[in-house]
């Protein structure tokens, strides 16, 4: 199993939150159990001030933590995905209304969810929740 890691968690071990410490660090350690823990840049740049930059790739090998970065399958995949929301939610378009782009949500987090797609069997949150990805057939992968 291929776990994406959401900086959230990493966050909360690494400040030892008192309300998400434990159930963070039981969810790391059981994705660590079944897998490879993975990470993209969002992450990344989301512990680096906390980690600090010149620390950042020891903490990686220290935590068993593997860099995954975004291909450009799944760029596209997330420039698709916002065509289509912008295509539903805001059909009117940029000739439509000068509210269009100031309405329309921002992209950025439409790369991070298809990496995940793409890149992950599953994802590990500071609730203790995964997400399960539907696209991938963990007996066909060798990853089960």
């Amino acid at each position: 199993m291929r776990t994406a890691v959401d900086s959230s968690v990493l966050l909360d071990v690494l400040i030892a939150d008192p309300r998400f410490v434990e159930p963070s660090e039981q969810s790391l350690r059981r994705a660590a159990g079944e897998g490879a823990l993975l990470l993209c840049e969002c992450v990344l740049a989301e512990i680096t001030p906390v980690v600090g930059a010149s620390a950042i790739d020891e903490f990686l090998a220290d935590w068993n933590l593997a860099f995954v970065p975004s291909t450009i399958a799944s760029a596209k995949l997330a420039g698709e995905m916002y065509q289509i929301l912008l295509a539903t939610q805001y059909p009117t378009g940029p000739a439509g209304g000068s509210g269009f782009f100031s309405s329309a949500p921002t992209p950025c987090v439409w790369p991070i969810g298809c990496w995940l797609g793409i890149e992950a069997t599953t994802e590990t949150t500071s609730s203790g929740s995964a997400w399960s990805n539907p696209r991938w057939d963990a007996s066909s992968t060798g990853d089960a």
